[in-house]
């Protein structure tokens, strides 16, 4: 995606277009870590409780425009920028001022550096503090504040169409019909596309078939990307014609359990997901997730993976790799993820998975106990 400006309050979510560098050194100057008495630590050589060193107390008004000269000090609090001419701070309890007069006892010696923080500690000048392609969080959000930058050069947000199609798919507005089905897989791709930061292009659903199809692809003109979701009673091989027929499909299905039958095409330099309606999740998780946070400029395209026990034995399809919906959750034993329809764990048509297993290829039995790898959604 191209780059373009955005405010500091519109960024949240957004991939950096251009790594950010400091201008100027944090912090600025040195400054106090405790509160004191800023000082030159030469007057402090020789300083004991029982022959202590008198120095006299300047204002602490105005401190940038005062210098601490040989013999003279400055009351400091924590986080205070250091005045001219110091080079140390003298903590309270190693001092005694009568009177709060205009003299202070110094009891010990105090090295140079001692309570101060050198500027360009924490950041020096030229440090690249946000990297290109970083997805920008709170914590980044607060960093950019703490450089004065009002905005940042991001890049744009991708527009993503969704196509459904299905003769027998209803939307959520109309009435149910003896064998239609509510067309679920459109509002759940809505959330996905969002949770990835991209725009909601356009919203399609077609009826018609291959024609339907191909007229629906050609009709998304400012569009990014576009996820075809095919309905229960519609054939992968056909839509893959319709694909053929306006673009170059790069590979046709997955050796992948749910999900085999996901597809990707280029049409015009249009990226096109096809898969099932039945397996969109699977789908958006193994490529399309991937591919829409590449296409945003993210370096960063993986979810967060952890190792779990298996909560309960499964037979596979050892030509296939697998992923399969599951609560995972942390039990007595560690963690455990449960496959949704196991008797492992109460199954409703309601629950949903907060997690994916990865079942690799070459295995026919996976038993419980094992441990495998485990997408945790939404992390």
């Amino acid at each position: 995606m191209e780059r373009e400006q955005a405010g500091i309050m519109n960024v949240f979510g957004r991939t950096l277009a251009e790594d950010i560098t400091t201008d100027a050194p944090v912090p600025p100057c040195d400054t106090a870590t405790a509160d004191g008495y800023a000082a030159i630590a030469s007057d402090t050589t020789g300083a004991s409780r029982s022959t202590p060193r008198s120095l006299s107390v300047l204002s602490s008004s105005s401190p940038s425009r005062k210098r601490i000269e040989e013999g003279t000090v400055m009351r400091v609090k924590e986080g205070d920028p250091l005045p001219n001419g110091a080079d140390t701070i003298i903590p309270p309890t190693e001092t005694y001022r009568p009177d709060n007069g205009p003299e202070v006892m110094v009891f010990a010696e105090i090295k140079p550096g001692e309570h101060i923080t050198p500027a360009g500690s924490s950041i020096p000048a030229g440090q690249v503090v946000i990297g290109s392609g970083t997805e920008i969080r709170a914590n980044e959000m607060g960093l950019i504040a703490s450089l004065g930058l009002p905005g940042v050069p991001v890049r744009r947000r991708p527009r993503v169409a969704i196509i459904t199609t299905g003769a027998s798919v209803i939307d959520i507005v109309e009435e149910m019909q003896v064998g239609a089905s509510r067309n679920s897989a459109r509002y759940a791709l809505v959330g996905m596309i969002l949770d990835t930061g991209c725009d909601l292009g356009q919203l399609v659903h077609v009826r018609e078939g291959r024609q339907g199809l191909k007229k629906a692809i050609t009709d998304c003109p400012h569009c990014d990307a576009i996820i075809i979701a095919l309905g229960p009673q519609d054939k992968h091989n056909t839509a893959l014609q319709a694909l053929a027929e306006v673009g170059d499909v790069i590979f046709d299905r997955l050796q992948m359990e749910p999900a085999s039958a996901t597809a990707f095409a280029m049409v015009n330099d249009l990226p096109i997901f096809l898969t099932e309606s039945r397996s969109v999740l699977e789908a958006y998780e193994a490529i399309i997730r991937p591919g829409l946070l590449a296409l945003s400029g993210k370096e960063n395209v993986s979810r967060i993976k952890i190792r779990a026990s298996l909560g309960a034995t499964l037979k596979l399809n050892p030509g296939c790799s697998h992923l399969i919906r599951a609560i995972t959750a942390l039990e007595d034993t560690g963690l455990v993820a449960k496959p949704l329809g196991s008797h492992s764990i109460e199954s409703h048509p309601w629950i949903q998975p907060n997690s994916l297993i990865i079942i690799p290829e070459n295995i026919d039995t996976a038993k419980r106990g094992e441990n495998y790898e485990v997408i945790l959604l939404g992390a």
